[in-house]
């Protein structure tokens, strides 16, 4: 039983300084020249470009 509270306090502890590493290093997102961020569009048609554009869908 001893053994189970001690298990319980190292992941702890080891999980607690993983999410305080996690929080101080800021991700690094780049996006490439010519495309086109994440976002919602406003209507079907917008929906339509992106989706072929982000496939580059050739007609």
């Amino acid at each position: 039983m001893i053994l189970v509270g001690i298990s319980f306090f190292v992941i702890y502890f080891i999980l607690t300084a993983y999410q305080k590493v996690g929080k101080s290093v800021p991700p690094q997102i780049k996006i490439s020249d010519g495309e086109n961020p994440l976002t919602t569009p406003k209507d079907f048609e917008s929906a339509v470009k992106t989706f072929l554009e982000k496939t580059k869908w050739q007609s």
